[in-house]
């Protein structure tokens, strides 16, 4: 949590300057700008996977749609595609069925294949990149592959890349763990992950889910507007930031603005109990660990108080510990895990003004 915060603040403010167009266009500033995002980026791998790897994660189960999730992962790693040059190919099966999975394991495990796939084909990416994924239904299962076409993978490694600690990469740019971790996530959702080389060239990353029939999930009450009340639709949209940490709201600030929002921040929860209950949003991102009244507090007292915002509510968090798997995962609501992404934020706001609108 403590290596979070921070690490938030340098991402996102290393990836607004890299969207500003009169410093991406200078390559002294761009390149120099590209190293700490990389740099940034090994960091939050290294506190994420030693953390999960000490701490083994039971699933938090709810229905997931695979295709939705692989677009939402694409979405949030497609600056850094893009800026890669690599033509992302989609052969999606429509209609496949739900999986009863935890969603945000699964997110963690595609964006790390995505990630390694865009690695493997920088250093070899003389014209354009490639990378492919498929979905597929194969009887009772559902099949996921991350496929590019890099150099591919030594027949020598394949039976060695899930190993932990094992990596192909030179020494300080990774864990070994990131396979580890994503076979271990698949394992204990009774599925499968394996490597094999493309016959075109390349490697590719395969996964093995079982389809299972779907939970039934409650039907919260649709938000009603008060009488006087403006449609989110017809007026700039409000958003609450409430995190203990300054550069965190500062970094939500600048990003959000851009996208032309409103704001207001509170720094705990019981500034922003306040300002909840003096005006109306239509999102709030909330802090899970903050003094004097922590995010999951504030949450049950909205849901008594306040229920119309149930519905908008995000939870932020830097930490991955038993506070978050038992409580907030089970709350319903989205979750941004620190150091995120623009592309990640940009994505839940759309997701979440789809579902309300």
């Amino acid at each position: 949590h403590e290596l979070n915060n921070p690490l938030t603040g340098i991402k996102g403010f290393t990836e607004l300057l890299l969207r500003n167009k009169d410093i991406r266009f200078v390559p002294e500033f761009r390149e120099s700008l590209e190293m700490i995002q990389r740099e940034t980026l090994r960091c939050q791998s290294i506190v994420w996977n030693l953390s999960a790897y000490a701490c083994a994660q039971k699933p938090v189960l709810s229905n997931v749609k695979i295709n939705d999730l692989i677009e939402e992962c694409l979405g949030v790693e497609a600056f850094s595609l893009v800026a890669g040059n690599i033509k992302v190919i989609k052969e999606l099966s429509p209609d496949l069925p739900v999986l009863l999975a935890d969603a945000d394991q699964l997110k963690k495990v595609l964006s790390n294949l995505i990630r390694n796939a865009r690695e493997a084909i920088a250093p070899h990416n003389k014209n354009e990149g490639r990378l492919i994924l498929r979905s597929s239904g194969i009887g009772k299962t559902i099949r996921i592959e991350v496929e590019d076409n890099g150099p591919g993978i030594p027949p020598a490694n394949l039976a060695r890349i899930f190993d932990p600690f094992f990596t192909t990469k030179e020494v300080g740019c990774g864990t070994g763990l990131g396979l580890s971790i994503a076979y271990g996530v698949l394992h204990q959702h009774k599925g499968n992950l394996w490597a094999e080389n493309a016959p075109e060239g390349g490697a590719r990353l395969v996964m093995e889910l079982p389809s299972t029939e779907p939970i039934e999930e409650a039907k919260g009450k649709p938000a009603e507007l008060t009488p006087g009340e403006a449609s989110p639709r017809e007026s700039q949209k409000k958003l609450l930031i409430i995190d203990d940490e300054p550069i965190i709201r500062r970094v939500f600030s600048r990003i959000l603005a851009k996208s032309g929002y409103s704001l207001d921040t509170a720094e705990n929860g019981e500034d922003a109990q306040a300002k909840l209950m003096e005006g109306d949003y239509e999102g709030v991102f909330c802090d899970v660990r903050m003094p004097r009244m922590d995010g999951w507090s504030l949450f049950s007292w909205v849901k008594e108080n306040r229920p119309q915002i149930v519905p908008r509510w995000v939870f932020v968090t830097g930490s991955i510990g038993e506070e978050v798997m038992s409580s907030v995962l089970h709350s319903g609501r989205p979750v941004i895990h620190k150091p995120f992404q623009i592309g990640e934020v940009d994505q839940l706001l759309k997701d979440l003004f789809a579902k309300s609108a």
